[in-house]
């Protein structure tokens, strides 16, 4: 029985990705005909069908190819392709998944094409060429579809428009002419000038030991920083502002920031609500970005202004500068390249340690260290502002931006509503905040790992851990930064919900006094029949329930008599059980049963 475990462990080891395949193929065979039965008997799509489909199409092509990857892609693209035919009629969620489905199938066909050459033209090539560079092209693939049905909006309300991206597309021009021009090997590889005249081993290992791809990349990062104020002006189209009013507000701030020299404040007209800072630490400047410069509002420009200016007091630019060039140290350091579009311009170089997916994973998981890096600087940007006395502000502000964004697909960037010529209405917006406001009161009494998973790959940190931060004094930049991790688990989730759930009453008053502030006391009337919150309550009324409020610790069996509509957007809804009164939002509520015993 020995001998037969060893083998089989043996035979997975060097044929795991047929392994795979063969276990996603029946597990995929199986499921599939359990939700096709259920279609039949039902006459309905069941939704997991679609699911299971791809599964086994994804175990089948792995199967046949001996390519875990290519098969992956394959599933996901008949998911892809599905969705994007059932969305096709919406207005832009139908454009949107084209655009994202296209791009994807570039990707596809890259894998497809690195497969055949692979192994019926030049079977001893392992560089990745062609499915690096559909991957590197795929990004422009997205961007020029999406431009192509939009226009110039999506740019200016995605975060296509921001100061990283238009960095990492200048980076990637920069970047191509450097592959092109350096000096190559008799064998096509890539060479690094020894102008310290070094023979040693390690000079490959250490940064600006010889100088190759890495130090140019460096010293353009830095000459990009240096001339990033003028730059970014010119690129994003940022026009001076002259209002002497909204300048001596910003000079007010910058002053409680403790920046004691003159800052550039400049605007771009776009239809999405934020504001920028940039530039090197001599030439300080803030941008507001917004259809009109007079939506915001003076706690906007004190606490949005304000945490933007931290970022410039504090230098986190050149900081963040500092993380982009230790990424690279750190690939040097282990003979890694430079980034994936080695893969494209000089593939035979970038091969030479680790394929173009290892990379990808590796560089991944990079990124990932950076993140929590940078949210620490978002976490003291946030501190800063509160210590200058603009929490209050900022965290009524960071609320409002909720509201604004608040939409479909709004936390990858992109709020589809914004895609459209029409323009919000009085009762739209009371709607969009009040369901912000529930949401994030929500993540403070029940955080979810799903959300606290989603943020590990977030630059920042998501907005109800930004406003808890400022609430607690206990919660530094690094305990922020951190956050997301420990509500996943790993033995800390408990204490971390625990301290969320002792802020609650602190968060809730400040969301539902900037709601009441922004709009009228009885706000709540007018939208509560456009929303289903209601609903999930009316099976109960008039049975028998037992409710658990977790926060209080209170719990009752009784009635469910009635429903109260309070005035507080984070909780708009009490119920009245056997003459108790429960906040709905922190209520778990169940039909009671005699016989069941409950703890």
């Amino acid at each position: 029985m020995l001998d037969y475990i060893i083998e089989f462990v043996t035979w997975i080891s060097t044929n795991y990705e047929l392994g795979i395949g063969i276990f996603m193929t029946i597990l995929g065979l199986l499921l599939t005909i359990s939700e096709y039965r259920v279609y039949s008997k039902f006459e309905s799509r069941s939704d997991n069908l679609i699911f299971w489909l791809m599964f086994l199409f994804a175990g089948l092509i792995t199967v046949i190819s001996r390519d875990l990857v290519l098969g992956i892609l394959f599933g996901l693209s008949i998911y892809l392709v599905v969705e994007t035919k059932k969305m096709w009629d919406t207005p832009v969620w139908g454009k949107l998944m084209a655009a994202s489905c296209a791009t994807y199938l570039v990707i596809l066909l890259g894998r497809f094409g690195q497969f055949i050459y692979d192994n019926f033209i030049n079977e001893e090539n392992t560089n990745d060429f062609i499915f690096a560079t559909s991957v590197n092209s795929a990004f422009f693939v997205f961007l020029g579809i999406s431009f192509y049905f939009f226009g110039k909006k999506f740019i200016l309300v995605s975060k296509f428009s921001s100061p990283q991206i238009v960095y990492l597309f200048l980076f990637g021009i920069v970047y191509v002419f450097i592959a092109q021009t350096f000096p190559r090997d008799t064998n096509g590889l890539l060479l690094s000038y020894n102008y310290l005249n070094l023979d040693v081993a390690w000079r490959k290992n250490i940064l600006f030991a010889d100088f190759g791809t890495f130090e140019a990349l460096v010293i353009v990062m830095v000459m990009m920083y240096f001339i990033s104020g003028w730059l970014l002006t010119k690129l994003l189209g940022v026009k001076e502002i002259t209002d002497e009013k909204i300048l001596a507000k910003v000079d007010l701030v910058a002053k409680h920031m403790g920046i004691k020299e003159k800052v550039k404040v400049g605007y771009v007209r776009a239809p999405i609500l934020n504001a920028f800072a940039y530039g090197p630490w001599f030439d300080k400047r803030v941008a507001f970005i917004s259809n009109d410069i007079e939506d915001f509002t003076d706690d906007d420009i004190k606490g949005i202004i304000g945490h933007e200016l931290a970022h410039a007091a504090n230098h986190h630019v050149l900081i963040l500068l500092g993380l982009s060039i230790a990424e690279l140290i750190i690939k040097k350091a282990f003979e890694l390249p430079a980034t994936t579009l080695d893969y494209t311009f000089t593939p035979d170089t970038a091969a030479s340690n680790v394929t173009f997916v290892g990379y990808y994973i590796i560089s991944y998981g990079l990124t990932i260290i950076i993140l929590l890096f940078v949210r620490m600087l978002e976490g003291h940007a946030d501190k800063c502002t509160l210590e200058a006395g603009y929490g209050n502000e900022l965290s009524k502000a960071l609320f409002r931006l909720e509201g604004f964004y608040n939409g479909v697909a709004s936390d990858f960037g992109i709020s589809v509503n914004l895609l459209t010529d029409r323009k919000y209405s009085l009762e739209e917006k009371k709607r969009f905040t009040a369901k912000a406001a529930k949401g994030l009161y929500g993540e403070i009494l029940k955080p979810t790992r799903r959300s606290a998973f989603a943020n590990v790959f977030q630059s920042h940190p998501r907005t109800s851990y930004r406003i808890s931060s400022m609430i607690d004094e206990e919660m530094n930049p690094i305990k922020g930064a951190f956050l997301s991790y420990r509500l996943l688990g790993f033995g800390f989730r408990k204490k971390a919900v625990k301290k969320l759930n002792s802020i609650h009453n602190k968060f809730k008053n400040i969301i539902d006094e900037s709601y009441n502030q922004d709009y009228e006391e009885k706000a709540l009337e007018s939208i509560m029949q456009f929303n289903s919150w209601r609903e999930v309550y009316d099976e109960y009324m008039g049975t028998k329930v037992i409710a658990f409020d977790a926060i209080e610790e209170k719990c009752e069996v009784g009635n469910f008599d009635r429903i109260i509509l309070s005035n507080n957007a984070t909780s708009p809804l009490h119920g009245v059980i056997n003459g108790v009164e429960f906040n709905l939002a922190r209520t778990i509520i169940k039909n009671f049963d005699e016989i069941e015993q409950y703890i």
